[in-house]
């Protein structure tokens, strides 16, 4: 693409923490989620994304996981433009 990445910020949160979930949220445009086991600590996580109108990726290979959030999250996304 062209462009230099070195610049793009990376935000750390820790998701038992649901404040820093928000504060993280609240700066970016996407999250990429890496926390895992997803059905024991992903859900804080879309959730912070969602409310705060940022998309969220992860890696999960959890079926019912990513059923469950597009049930739960997937309309309020739609209104905050945000993906799942």
């Amino acid at each position: 693409s062209g462009k230099d990445l070195k610049s793009t910020p990376i935000i750390i949160a820790d998701s038992s923490d649901e404040t820093s979930l928000v504060e993280m949220a609240k700066q970016a445009k996407v999250i990429l989620n890496a926390v895992g086991p997803y059905r024991l600590y992903g859900e804080v996580v879309v959730k912070a994304a969602v409310e705060n109108g940022a998309s969220h990726v992860d890696i999960s290979g959890e079926p019912a996981f990513l059923e469950k959030m597009q049930m739960l999250y997937g309309e309020k996304a739609k209104e905050k433009v945000s993906r799942l």
